[in-house]
């Protein structure tokens, strides 16, 4: 076999008619592309522009920043502003991309849900709000499509958030009885439940 003189993958081929050699090349509808490079950034929703991160990650890879930015702000037009949302872009020879956004952080998630702006400066001896099953749970609905669920599951992505919320000094209750109205917050409704006086 021969290389594809535009090292796009294509090749040619061997034959033999029972008498003579021959090679001709073998056509493919399109050519795959050559990947050069893949990035990894975090961009707030809707607000991707030319300026760092994006513009110094991209613009050293000659990708048109603004036909990213363009299509980033686009696809995450249903985000609340300033979402971190985690991107992986794909650079090919040719300079083009393709690209795929992820769920925020659970870092970000989990401080969003129990309504503090940072962890825990000593997370083992200090706790700095509370979060119910159910709230870790419609969290881990949220990041669940980011891992492969038949390996995974959800059950696993649940324990991976509760380690992560002990580790920002977030404590995770079964039900939201005896918490203070404050720490059930943002992402459910429900309002913790008084208990009755006998």
């Amino acid at each position: 076999q021969l290389a594809c003189p535009l090292d796009l993958g294509c090749h040619s081929v061997w034959t033999s008619d029972g008498k003579s050699w021959r090679t001709s090349f073998r056509v493919f509808e399109k050519c795959p592309k050559k990947l050069t490079s893949i990035i990894r950034l975090t961009v707030p929703a809707k607000k991707a522009t030319p300026q760092p991160p994006v513009g110094p990650a991209l613009g050293q890879r000659g990708v048109n920043l603004m036909a990213f930015c363009k299509e980033f702000n686009a696809r995450t037009q249903t985000y609340k502003d300033e979402v971190p949302v985690p991107v992986l872009i794909s650079v090919f020879q040719d300079k083009s991309f393709t690209f795929v956004t992820k769920s925020p952080p659970a870092t970000w998630l989990l401080k969003k849900a129990a309504g503090i702006s940072k962890g825990a400066t000593n997370p083992g001896k200090e706790k700095v709000a509370r979060l119910t099953l159910k709230e870790v749970y419609e969290i881990a609905l949220l990041k669940n499509p980011d891992h492969q669920t038949n390996v995974v599951g959800l059950e696993a992505t649940v324990k991976n958030l509760i380690g992560t919320a002990k580790s920002m000094g977030i404590e995770v209750v079964a039900s939201t009885e005896g918490l203070a109205p404050i720490a059930v917050r943002q992402v459910s409704d429900e309002e913790p439940k008084k208990k009755s006086k006998k």
